[in-house]
């Protein structure tokens, strides 16, 4: 499917919008495509008008309703991809619904970036409530309209993006077999475009395959013989697993259970629903081993990286956790931080009781101005609780901002002294860790995190963004600084299970 797009602001669809000759413009032209290939149907009306200029109801006065009379009257097979979005931005879409706007399009379009390159998981799009949900419920009244994303895609720059990258597209794709997105537009297939060195593409122009397209070439024909995408709980916090049914044809009509975690590294037990199973496994990028689910289960690893379980007809896999996970002690309890950054979260954030956090605790300097040598969070519990699992999950280090490397968790005990539970070093790959121990009675969690030195210089002990392996990039000064630096974004501790 190839999609054109008219307009993206600038002079001259601009000068023809305010001469009120867009109309006109947009039947010539789209007239004399479909004179010369009559095949391309799908008309983009501008390219993120939320971006350039229009609220929703201007949007549609101005450019949607226009363009939507012309492009139907010069061709009548036309389908018409309004929106188009810079984000999902449901506001917008309300405004536009209550100016008419279900009249002049086909096709919702968005373009769903998450901010700061983070995965669809630490963005929450998907989340319950979220903003897709909030965007069906803004365009209901136009009916059942398909939903497309006609532009995203995330940088590839540096070591964590270029790798992070083929796990974000598998992932999404099964994202988008949940949420009923028939089309996605990745920014963009081939080519070297870079914004301040930021290269975006799946295929790097003239020279290689990135992951990313790696991923996309290997997962999307797969997902695309499967529907009836539904969520399988897995008990285990940060573990993801959609299941789907197979639509025949090469595939045999086999079942699919996708696996993966928000960049956690962990195990979980697979057991059949019915009798054995002889599963194949299928990484992201396409490569097939036998799995055997046997009556008793077996143990698997998970990480960001998902896992396609292709089952035979008719058979079923239950996902559970290794080790059953009692409460969250720390969810909605009080925090307190070292210092904290002016523009960051409230130190709150982190016992939100779940890992899809966008805007993190970040450190600052403490009161008297000084650097804070080491930074960290503090969670009371409503009194003497055993714990004996405690997660912590960091920002991602995608794009600009600095995320978790060396820290260590510290248990407070009803007597008032402090023990370490968990030492961690070199944390890169992984937004989120899971430490296992002793089970402890405690009465608070404590995160802290050290400095080091960086070419000599005393630093804290974090990743730098990880654009250079998590050592200071050329935008972030090498110097001695708690500004923005120390970012959690949750801690959770969980009782024994029973």
């Amino acid at each position: 499917m190839l999609a054109l797009q008219l307009g993206s602001g600038g002079e001259a669809e601009r000068a023809a919008v305010d001469a009120g000759t867009w109309e006109g413009w947009s039947r010539l032209i789209v007239a004399e495509i479909h004179e010369r290939a009559p095949q391309l149907r799908y008309w983009q009306p501008w390219n993120e008008p939320n971006n350039t200029g229009f609220d929703g109801a201007a949007y549609e006065e101005a450019v949607g309703a226009p363009f939507a009379a012309a492009a139907r009257a010069a061709h009548p097979d036309v389908v018409v991809v309004g929106g188009n979005t810079l984000g999902v931005d449901p506001g917008w879409w309300e405004r536009l619904v209550e100016a008419g706007g279900c009249d002049s399009l086909d096709v919702v379009g968005i373009h769903p970036y998450t901010g700061f390159n983070r995965s669809w998981e630490e963005e929450g799009f998907s989340e319950e409530g979220a903003e897709l949900d909030q965007l069906r419920e803004a365009v209901a009244p136009c009916g059942d309209l398909p939903l497309w994303d006609t532009e995203t895609g995330w940088w590839s720059d540096g070591v964590a993006n270029f790798w992070a990258g083929g796990s974000d597209v598998a992932r999404k794709l099964v994202w988008y077999g949940l949420e009923g997105v028939d089309e996605w537009t990745y920014f963009f297939s081939e080519g070297g475009f870079g914004e301040a060195g930021n290269s975006w593409s799946l295929l790097q122009f003239g020279q290689y395959v990135k992951p990313a397209g790696a991923a996309f070439a290997a997962t999307a024909p797969v997902l695309a013989g499967y529907d009836g995408f539904t969520v399988v709980e897995t008990g285990t916090p940060g573990v993801r697993a959609v299941r789907a049914t197979g639509a025949g044809g090469a595939l045999g009509g086999r079942g699919l259970l996708a696996l993966w975690s928000e960049d956690l590294t962990t195990t979980v037990r697979l057991t059949p629903a019915g009798a054995p199973v002889a599963a194949t496994a299928r990484d992201l990028y396409g490569a097939e081993r036998p799995l055997a689910v046997p009556a008793e289960g077996v143990e698997v690893p998970v990480t960001g990286a998902p896992v396609l379980l292709l089952l035979p007809p008719g058979a079923g896999v239950d996902v559970a956790p290794v080790e059953a996970f009692g409460d969250d002690v720390l969810e909605g309890r009080p925090v307190t931080a070292t210092s904290t950054h002016e523009d960051a979260n409230d130190a709150d954030v982190v016992t939100s009781g779940t890992f899809a956090v966008r805007e993190p605790w970040r450190s600052g300097r403490l009161a008297d101005g000084v650097v804070d040598e080491s930074p960290g969070v503090e969670i009371t519990t409503d009194g003497p609780r055993t714990v004996d699992r405690v997660a912590v999950a960091t920002a991602g280090i995608r794009c600009c901002t600095s995320g978790l490397r060396d820290y260590t968790v510290s248990v407070r005990t009803p007597d008032g002294a402090w023990q370490d539970v968990a030492t961690q070093t070199g944390q890169f790959f992984d937004r989120v860790a899971l430490f296992r121990f002793d089970p402890v009675e405690v009465t608070a969690v404590r995160v802290r995190v050290p400095m080091t030195t960086e070419r000599d210089v005393p630093v804290l002990a974090a990743n730098y963004t990880g654009i250079v392996g998590g050592l200071h990039p050329d935008f972030i000064p090498l110097a001695t600084e708690s500004d923005w630096i120390a970012t959690i974004s949750a801690v959770r501790a969980w009782e024994p299970a029973g």
